[in-house]
């Protein structure tokens, strides 16, 4: 079963990071808030020093962490999250949420049955991306994840390493269009969607994909006028980081 088969609309809001223009960046509780108002939510995954995917953006905890704040962890500067394990992050917080781990997140979502674009990020060269890769299979399967995800990366290795030993649905991550026969380039990949910026839209031939059951969904777009024309071209889903007005 697609991903897309969870929906009964044409066209879908993904809350960014869970609308973190509007609530507290990729948190579960950003995720929980942001339920009412999306289809479905978007958030990256990176791995600790013990392989624990946990759930940020930035290959640094400086940003969206208090970790330049505290003593104990002046000694890791620049606080790569792959020289931390995850028990050291549960130390910190962001604007007083935690930082989940993706386990957590599974918990939640079979509770809540929500559905998710879940992107891997690039992995430092220090992390065993095939190990890594395997643990987040594992961590999917042994909570049921099947219909519900969809798993993105701008890394095509990731994808095809995910494509060949599972079955989840694949998004190909792009910022710009550089494949000369995109059509089978996606689909030896087995993917589902084209994730791609908003900047290159006009590069595709959005019916050429359709009609290859490869929908299209564009990324970060948070103008209302500029959403309603992307649906009227064919778009299947925005990526934005504000709850869209009614």
């Amino acid at each position: 079963m697609s991903f897309f088969n969870n929906f009964n609309k044409e066209n879908l809001i993904c809350a960014h990071r869970g609308f973190r223009k509007v609530f507290i960046e990729n948190s579960l509780e950003a995720f929980i808030s942001s339920l009412e108002f999306c289809d479905f939510i978007e958030f990256d995954i990176q791995f600790t020093k013990d392989y624990i995917p946990i759930i940020t953006h930035d290959e640094t905890l400086k940003r969206c962490s208090n970790i330049s704040k505290l003593e104990e962890f002046k000694k890791y500067k620049p606080w790569y999250i792959k020289d931390l394990e995850f028990n050291q992050i549960k130390k910190l917080n962001y604007k007083k949420t935690k930082i989940a781990s993706l386990e957590e997140f599974l918990i939640l979502a079979k509770d809540k049955k929500i559905v998710f674009n879940l992107e891997i990020k690039q992995m430092h060269k220090e992390i065993n991306e095939i190990k890594a890769l395997e643990v987040l299979l594992l961590l999917l399967k042994k909570y049921n994840i099947s219909c519900e995800i969809l798993i993105s990366s701008f890394n095509h290795n990731y994808l095809k390493y995910i494509s060949q030993n599972s079955d989840f649905s694949i998004a190909v991550l792009d910022e710009e269009v550089k494949r000369k026969d995109l059509i089978n380039y996606l689909k030896d990949l087995k993917a589902v969607s084209y994730n791609i910026s908003k900047k290159a839209v006009n590069q595709l031939d959005i019916n050429a994909l359709k009609q290859n059951n490869i929908e299209v969904l564009v990324y970060t777009v948070n103008d209302q006028e500029e959403i309603k024309r992307l649906f009227k071209q064919g778009i299947k889903a925005v990526f934005t980081d504000y709850i869209p007005k009614s």
